[in-house]
């Protein structure tokens, strides 16, 4: 893993859920399942693991250069789907 930004997504049932974009390096890249694992063992609480891994090559800038957040959950858009 090279960089991760999280974002909060509205939930009808929680008031809001986290998401997670991630840029990986290297081979094999992990994925969602590789990464809650690796985040369970090292004794993270359940409810901090992350509800959504999305996987870009890089995250937009604001003018300053920082990540763009808002940018990041715009992204999101509708295609976010909660888990059940």
């Amino acid at each position: 893993m090279h960089d991760v930004a999280v974002v909060g997504v509205p939930d009808d049932f929680l008031g809001e859920r986290i998401c997670a974009f991630t840029i990986t390096r290297g081979d094999p890249r992990p994925g969602a399942a590789d990464l809650r694992a690796f985040l369970r063992a090292r004794g993270l609480a359940t409810y901090k693991i992350p509800d959504c891994f999305t996987f870009v090559a890089s995250f937009p800038q604001t003018a300053v250069g920082k990540t763009s957040r808002a940018q990041l959950r715009a992204r999101l858009g509708a295609t976010f789907t909660p888990r059940t």
